[in-house]
């Protein structure tokens, strides 16, 4: 003890880790130097924190991004790829609404991973999606949207997470390529999914168009937790049967009679209609634009589940009883 005293740095514990000798002292002095409680924000306990997945590639400046975001180095930056290997969580709360960001290591194609450590890593970031609300999908604007890019916004899309488009190392981009209606277009063609995702040009490195991501956030979240007006709903389901019907299936024509809102985070329809295992995906994809048209919905999954009305379905169910409790009678030949 006597020589790290002659450093003159106080104070000076001496602990046994291994038998618990010495830790309750120092946790006292832990607890003693801790900054007081601060006040609970009423903003932010009303509602439940956002959590925010930041995934992508591998060196797409995902990391260069969550440093900037809260306003210091929190995350190792590097060039080389591969530097984020497990899920990083950081709480903060900005303008009275909670977040928790969650760095993610790059997700690279199947292919690729070999390393036993990267497949790991690439397990921990489909799962810090997975328990996230918002998907930061972060690309190369130099590279544009490849079709890795496509992927893990499929994966997040179909996962139900709220998504947006980050095309960031804006200033990396030639000046005569900088064109961001252009390149937002080109991505809308290549991959008609994502253009009802949002879309923002930044640069982690210069700063650049990153404060304009809280709003965004706050929108898709909003879309992502929103519950619809049900006569509005069933207005515009109404409106669209009339433009256009059903497509005939095996003689049979569905028809939709009415829709309620069963869930949200993504928002969740039911539709009640006769014959649903008759909705072609075509009329699907019809009605989600026209519901997609009618509310804000930028950014988040919608989904529709088609099921029979509570009376068909025990209409249906009460037929095989009935046919089952009538006794076949042989045919009688009459003598003639």
């Amino acid at each position: 003890m006597g020589d790290f005293f002659a450093l003159g740095v106080e104070p000076v514990l001496s602990i046994s880790a291994e038998h618990g000798l010495g830790v309750g002292d120092l946790i006292d002095a832990v607890v003693e130097r801790l900054p007081p409680a601060a006040e609970p924000d009423a903003a932010a306990d009303a509602e439940p924190p956002t959590a925010v997945a930041i995934i992508g590639r591998p060196n797409v400046g995902k990391s260069s991004l969550l440093n900037r975001l809260v306003g210091y180095e929190r995350a190792i930056v590097s060039a080389v790829p591969g530097t984020t290997r497990d899920a990083l969580d950081t709480p903060l709360t900005r303008h009275g609404r909670a977040y928790v960001l969650v760095d993610t290591a790059g997700v690279r194609r199947r292919g690729r991973v070999q390393a036993h450590l990267e497949r790991a890593s690439v397990v921990r970031a489909l799962r810090a999606l997975e328990r996230a609300e918002v998907g930061v999908l972060v690309i190369d604007a130099v590279e544009g949207m490849t079709e890795q890019d496509a992927r893990v916004a499929g994966y997040a899309w179909e996962r139900g997470r709220a998504l947006l488009l980050l095309i960031n190392k804006w200033d990396a981009v030639p000046a005569e390529r900088r064109d961001a209606a252009a390149l937002a277009a080109e991505i809308d063609r290549r991959y008609p999914s994502l253009a009802v995702v949002p879309k923002r040009i930044i640069s982690a490195q210069t700063g650049r168009g990153v404060e304009r991501i809280w709003a965004a956030i706050d929108a898709i979240t909003a879309a992502h937790r929103s519950r619809l007006p049900t006569a509005k709903v069933n207005a515009v389901l109404a409106a669209a049967a009339r433009a256009q019907e059903p497509a005939m299936v095996q003689g049979v024509r569905p028809r939709v009679f009415y829709a309620t809102q069963v869930a949200t985070a993504p928002p969740t329809l039911t539709l009640f209609c006769s014959a649903p295992e008759k909705i072609t995906v075509a009329y699907q994809r019809f009605l989600l634009n026209q519901l997609r048209a009618a509310f804000a919905l930028d950014g988040t999954p919608l989904r529709l589940r088609f099921r029979a009305r509570p009376r068909d379905e025990a209409r249906q169910a009460a037929r095989p009883k009935a046919a089952a409790g009538k006794k076949h009678k042989p045919r009688q030949w009459k003598r003639h």
